[in-house]
């Protein structure tokens, strides 16, 4: 028996001009560095959409490239409406998008250096009058302004970061919970040239339904304690006979219902009717796993197939979201269901995915089946995909027991629903259960103000130490010379010097006539690691008799399937891993291996051996044995000043150099 709440209905004040006094103060506010927190549906990326209107120029990064398509697209049909005057061709011009896929369509245009045009586009999308917008992945920013390989064209001026801060009004993060450590770097060093060169005026905003607090690792890096300034959306529950009065409705009533041990196999077959009207009424039902691999979406695939059938959906009117299936390259369908990133979401009656499609992206939906998430914010990301606007919505999830051992979150939103089993709750109740938060404020309403109690957890200081050794790279950047070197060196922050301080005995192991081979190889692998903005490590090109490939992580080829034990890797003329195979698709090699035993080979500062562990325990295995080896005493002093220099800069940014196959 489910056990079921119903979200109230609940609106935002939009009094501003159309905008909320959130969206009104994310425009307007003086300060340099916000942290904004709105429930899905409520308009935050469209408060950007308002400033591009009002001829400012936004820079908006998101952590995928399916929500930067998503965006992409919204931006196209939000401007011609709001100016309907205005020719395609020019709403074209206003709007570029950084990423692969932006890369295909301007490589498809004939263009040959698309480096240069994106430089170019720092301070300029077109000579037309008004606002622009550039929307891009973390990684495509990172390599244009900090990728020390970055050269620019011979006779074309270069840009550099600095540009970044004086040719935008805005630069957005959007999404910014889904930020590793790592990729935290890239907004902070923003963050730190908004603050300490106000004359550009530009500001930086982080967005997010479920925000992490950045104060430590913001203070760690070297802020004042005032430097961050929390913005929150007032929502209100609204009763359907009640007069609106000039609020504006993000969410209808949505019911939830939690089942235990069900598979969303069976659900699909237990809510027929549900689905049934969605698909036959031109709406869209999700469904949204957990995991790709190790008893997910994969393994589940043939028998969602049968319940679809036995329902009366059809395989080709589904399509499959991960980020393995968007990377794609080929025409091959999986089982009948339409796979990679080129088709677009809007043309099919059922979307099954993975986590991916739970940030940001908006979809036509008003019902989802779903596992419960990874964490906390997982669940009330999916949830706030349903029902956007005025419309009645159903969410089911389905959990084991073995979820409801593991998350801690998900055992008090099981105790707090049993007690409201068939109630009317608020959002916000809903929220303050799942994230353990503690709030003054009204159930009914979200105070302008957030503070810590009303976060979701908390950024790590890794994140300020990986920002340290990064701001070393930016000044190693080709655009950084003469008077850009001197600004940035002038403002040099804290944290920077740190971190330089701890690699120097490092640095000098790799003059060692005897040491100094590793020492170069570990060394070289670290900084290619503070470049990294996620923990994404070797690949290969699975390629099937019909040439259809799917670039994959190693790690999960090798756990997950056995194709590495009957077919043998091959390098292409790129120096890039292919694996050849006979059978169709890859996921016909699925197997029930777990990705938690996976084993992982450390690369040493000052040997050749390799330390061979289990991801989840490398950590501690790394520094234990550098420990050991410095107290057993046998080697020179500066070799154990600089093992002691590694430990220090492994447990301060939590990176491990793994050896490449």
């Amino acid at each position: 028996m489910a056990i079921e709440f119903t979200i109230k209905r609940h609106a935002v004040d939009a009094s501003f001009n159309g905008l909320s006094c959130f969206q009104h103060q994310l425009l307007t506010l003086s300060e340099f560095i916000r942290v904004a927190c709105a429930p899905a549906g409520c308009g935050k990326s469209y408060a950007f959409l308002r400033a591009v209107l009002d001829r400012d120029r936004v820079l908006f990064v998101v952590p995928t490239k399916r929500l930067a398509n998503n965006l992409i697209a919204s931006l196209h049909n939000d401007i011609r409406e709001h100016k309907k005057d205005c020719p395609a061709e020019a709403v074209d011009k206003k709007i570029a998008l950084w990423s692969s896929d932006g890369t295909a369509l301007l490589k498809g245009a004939g263009v040959t250096n698309v480096t240069q045009v994106r430089l170019n586009q720092i301070s300029s999308l077109s000579t037309l009058e008004g606002g622009e917008i550039v929307v891009t992945t973390p990684e495509s920013l990172a390599w244009l302004i900090l990728n020390p390989d970055r050269f620019p064209v011979k006779h074309v001026s270069d840009r550099s970061i600095l540009d970044l801060i004086f040719d935008f009004n805005h630069v957005v993060f959007d999404e910014y919970h889904t930020i590793e450590p790592r990729g935290m770097s890239l907004s902070m060093i923003i963050s730190w040239l908004c603050v300490h060169i106000p004359s550009s005026q530009v500001k930086l905003t982080y967005l997010s339904a479920t925000p992490i607090d950045l104060s430590r690792a913001y203070s760690e890096f070297g802020f004042d304690q005032d430097a961050l300034t929390y913005l929150s959306e007032r929502v209100e529950d609204v009763s359907s006979i009640e007069p609106l009065d000039g609020r504006r409705v993000i969410h209808g009533d949505v019911k939830v219902q939690l089942h235990e041990g069900l598979p969303l196999s069976s659900l699909l077959i237990n809510y027929k009717s549900q689905v049934i009207n969605e698909v036959e009424d031109g709406r869209q039902v999700v469904l949204i796993f957990d995991r790709l691999y190790s008893n997910g979406l994969s393994h589940t695939l043939p028998e969602l197939r049968n319940s679809l059938l036995y329902i009366g959906v059809a395989p080709e009117q589904v399509l499959l979201i991960s980020s393995v299936d968007d990377g794609q390259k080929g025409s091959d369908s999986y089982l009948g269901f339409a796979v990679g990133a080129d088709k677009n979401p809007a043309d099919y009656a059922m979307l099954i995915a993975t986590s991916s499609i739970e940030v940001g992206v908006t979809f036509n939906t008003r019902l989802i089946f779903m596992e419960p998430g990874h964490n906390s914010t997982s669940v009330i990301q999916r949830i706030g995909r349903a029902s956007r606007g005025d419309f009645k919505g159903n969410v089911h999830i389905t959990y084991t027991r073995e979820d409801q051992a593991r998350h801690v979150w998900l055992k008090r939103l099981l105790y707090w629903a049993h007690k409201h089993n068939g109630d009317m709750v608020s959002i916000g109740e809903v929220i303050a259960v799942v994230t353990d938060a503690v709030s003054s404020s009204s159930p009914n309403a979200t105070p302008v103000n957030i503070n810590k109690e009303s976060v979701h957890g908390e950024m790590s200081t890794k994140a300020a130490a990986i920002a340290g050794l990064a701001w070393r790279a930016l000044l190693q950047h080709s655009s950084i010379k003469n008077a850009r070197a001197k600004i940035l060196l002038k403002h040099t922050p804290r944290k920077a010097r740190q971190m330089e301080s701890l690699l120097f005995p490092v640095r000098s192991l790799c003059s060692d006539d005897l040491y100094g081979a590793h020492a170069k190889k570990w060394l070289k692998g670290f900084e290619n690691e503070v470049q990294e903005l996620r923990t994404i490590k070797s690949t290969i090109t699975i390629i099937n008799a019909n040439g259809t490939h799917w670039n994959m992580p190693w790690w999960a080829v090798e756990q997950s399937t056995d194709l590495l034990t009957r077919y043998i890797p091959t390098k292409s003329p790129k120096g890039e891993w292919q694996l050849h195979i006979d059978e169709t698709h890859w996921r016909e090699a699925l197997t029930e291996l777990d990705a938690k035993y996976q084993e992982v080979s450390l690369v040493l500062p000052h040997s050749r051996h390799l330390i061979v562990s289990p991801r989840r325990t490398a950590m501690k295995t790394f520094i234990k044995i550098l420990k050991q080896e410095i107290k057993g005493g046998l080697l020179p002093l500066h070799v154990e000043g600089a093992l002691e220099a590694v430990i220090d800069l492994t447990q301060k940014t939590g990176l491990l150099i793994e050896h490449e196959i």
